[in-house]
């Protein structure tokens, strides 16, 4: 259906990545444990600075859920650094713990503002992130260009694009392997008052027009589900309570449907399946991560 490439080429865009927002990275481990996806080590995010200076810190720090195809950020307050994402992040979720993040991948950050731009956004300049992590050679640094909108432009959550500068250290194959036998990220459902103004502004902003019913934005690898509260809750009869607009729930493809089902029982989670017949089955987010996971064998079986 999409392909297996982890990184896009040429004018391609990829669903890359999302991110939990949580106020304790320990209690989300030990839910994403339950859920069956080992994380990558603790890490501080940071921007870079000019030659010579030291790094700035962001104020915030991640683990990384590492799959064949993008991956899964859990993200939280870190340090004192009192920055605006930190902010934002606060902010975020004071309204709901979950997820807030969604970034999509591009070879060339400048020609995606030029877009942006010309659709009438606000594009911020591209930002040099960075953070350091292990590799089993010894200490590396992972680089990332990131380009982000105005706050509130995107009020579904933190909406980006980024270019992956050293894949390498970030998709290490030690932290790829998962019990529940994820392999790759393939679905975002939105929940929002407007799909038909929302799924109109991601078109401009992706450049990919969304289109059906419901409606569907879809990238070169991965797509977007847009669907109002009711729709929604038809859709995930055990979504966590959240107000509208919010990034509802996402699909992971498992290589064993039935292996993930029984690592999610053995560690007290309740699967929902919505139709026994589907080839797949939901798991709410526990408390501290919040969201809601479909667990599907191929994307054609996912029930939006």
């Amino acid at each position: 259906m999409w392909t297996d490439r982890q990184l896009p080429k040429g004018d391609e865009i990829f669903l890359d990545h999302l991110a939990h927002f949580v106020p304790d990275m320990a209690v989300a481990e030990t839910a994403m444990t339950d859920l069956g996806f080992v994380l990558s080590p603790f890490t501080p995010q940071t921007n870079a600075a000019g030659p010579g200076e030291p790094p700035i810190q962001v104020g915030l720090a991640n683990r990384c859920a590492l799959l064949e195809r993008g991956y899964l950020e859990i993200l939280t307050p870190h340090g004192k650094a009192e920055t605006a994402l930190a902010g934002q992040s606060l902010a975020a979720m004071e309204r709901y713990v979950g997820v807030h993040l969604l970034a999509f991948s591009c070879v060339e950050p400048k020609d995606q503002t030029q877009r942006l731009a010309a659709e009438g956004f606000e594009p911020l300049p591209p930002v040099a992130l960075q953070r350091e992590i292990e590799t089993e050679t010894g200490p590396g640094l992972l680089r990332f260009s990131v380009l982000r909108v105005k706050p509130g432009t995107m009020p579904e959550g933190r909406i980006q694009f980024l270019t992956h500068h050293t894949p390498e250290l970030l998709w290490q194959p030690r932290w790829m392997t998962h019990p529940n036998g994820a392999r790759a990220l393939t679905d975002i459902l939105l929940c929002v008052d407007d799909p038909k103004e929302v799924a109109s502004r991601f078109g401009r902003f992706t450049g990919l027009a969304g289109s059906g019913d419901p409606i569907r934005v879809a990238t070169a690898r991965g797509r977007l589900t847009i669907v109002n509260a009711n729709r929604a809750a038809r859709l995930v009869p055990d979504l966590f309570e959240t107000s509208s607009p919010s990034i509802a729930a996402y699909a992971i493809e498992t290589t064993d449907l039935d292996q993930a089902r029984r690592h999610v029982v053995a560690h007290g989670l309740h699967p929902n399946d919505h139709d026994p017949d589907a080839g797949s089955f939901w798991v709410t987010g526990p408390a501290g991560l919040g969201g809601a996971i479909l667990f599907h064998g191929n994307p054609a079986t996912c029930p939006w």
